[in-house]
């Protein structure tokens, strides 16, 4: 089987997953059959073949919005959970995407933009200046060594929750929490070169570090369900992509984040204050009785 086959046979597992427990449906609608059959064609009419890259990285966009969007969906609550039902397709998968980071073609800004109709034919036309300069600069942020860094520790540390069981380990979880932050507020800083997603990126580590410092494993459960690391991937992916909803929301709230990063960085001073506090207390507690 070759490598478009087992993306297929993949997409189609995903999909069959997420209308089996996500939707709770006995066979998979009318409309996922559609979004299953959409992939193979776009899989069918993919222009690198088996030298693709996998389609987050790929600097061609092929899917239409509605379907791109409907994808997204299906492969963020299918995916993590493939390691359960179907181990070698998620371990293949992901095998094939490290080893597949860029492709000769790929190296290039393609010379038209393709699309596909509903009929399964190919569509091209030559993009626009601005069209063109998007697509370079996305391509240039996309191979940055920081982004791919930052695609492992989300994945790893909040798909997988490996986040919350590290936090089980006192004071390292939470300087494990801060160094994987590093890649996010490096491309923030330096590559996409903007204040205000700076700003919101750390805001959304230091209030991990925070509710990491929560005892009585409190913390580790909120950890759970806060995932920082996949909210600054969403933010950055929309620098990324010219999201402009996504990059007014986050210049919007730069005043914001800047006061909230204030009271966040009191607020873990604090909490640091109490935990020595309450360690010495115990300490003393302890030594009176002997």
């Amino acid at each position: 089987m070759n490598r478009i086959e087992q993306e297929k046979e993949t997409v189609g597992k995903m999909i069959e997953l997420y209308c089996r427990h996500r939707l709770k449906a006995d066979t998979v609608p009318e409309e996922y059959q559609h979004l299953a059959e959409y992939a193979c064609r776009r899989l069918d009419h993919c222009r690198y073949g088996e030298n693709k890259t996998a389609c987050k990285d790929c600097p061609t966009h092929c899917y239409a919005p509605a379907e791109r969007e409907q994808i997204r969906e299906v492969m963020r609550w299918a995916g993590p959970r493939m390691l359960l039902y179907s181990p070698k397709d998620a371990i293949r998968h992901f095998w094939q995407r490290i080893s597949h980071r860029a492709v000769d073609d790929a190296e290039t800004v393609p010379v038209e933009v393709v699309e596909i109709d509903e009929n399964g034919q190919q569509i091209t036309y030559l993009p626009t200046a601005k069209e063109e300069k998007r697509m370079l600069r996305r391509k240039r942020l996309m191979n940055n060594r920081a982004y791919y860094y930052m695609g492992i520790v989300t994945r790893y540390m909040d798909r997988y929750y490996i986040d919350s069981i590290l936090g089980l380990i006192p004071g390292w979880g939470d300087v494990i929490a801060v160094l994987s932050a590093l890649p996010f507020v490096y491309f923030s800083t330096s590559v996409i070169k903007s204040v205000p997603l700076t700003l919101a990126v750390l805001n959304n580590a230091l209030r991990d570090v925070l509710l990491g410092m929560l005892p009585f494993f409190v913390g580790d459960i909120i950890d759970i369900f806060h995932r920082s690391n996949k909210q600054n991937m969403d933010m950055i992916q929309g620098f990324v992509d010219g999201d402009t909803t996504v990059i007014k929301k986050v210049n919007q709230r730069a005043m914001q984040s800047a006061i909230a990063l204030v009271l966040l960085l009191v607020l873990i001073a604090l909490m640091i204050w109490l935990l020595i506090s309450f360690g010495n207390y115990l300490y003393s507690q302890l030594a009176s009785l002997f």
